[in-house]
């Protein structure tokens, strides 16, 4: 995705800042639900209804502090979390490429 602010970190600040001890506690909600807002933005701006569920990822965040229901909790949380945003940012390449198809077609 494209950076908007100046506050977006790049991939690498981003995986970097998990191996900060204890900062890393505080970075998994602000990296996750940053990364669900800016996929908000980003399929409304493409003018896409959808949108990316943030609850979902603020539980599963949650739920990495809860002993042993996390060992169970997490795969299947994580997983669903995963494959929505995943499909989400499928219809976004999706639309992309249509998009960019139309303006090639019109130009010629």
């Amino acid at each position: 995705m494209p950076q908007r602010r100046a506050s977006d970190p790049t991939t690498g600040k981003a995986i970097g800042f998990l191996f900060i001890p204890f900062f890393n506690f505080y970075w998994l909600f602000e990296s996750l639900l940053r990364l669900c807002t800016r996929l908000d933005e980003e399929l409304a701006d493409a003018g896409l209804p959808d949108r990316v569920p943030k609850e979902l990822v603020r539980w599963y965040c949650i739920c990495h502090f809860v002993p042993y229901l996390s060992l169970v909790l997490l795969p299947i949380l994580g997983g669903i979390a995963t494959g929505m945003m995943q499909s989400l940012v499928n219809r976004l390449a999706q639309f992309d490429e249509e998009w960019y198809a139309r303006g090639a077609l019109s130009v010629s």
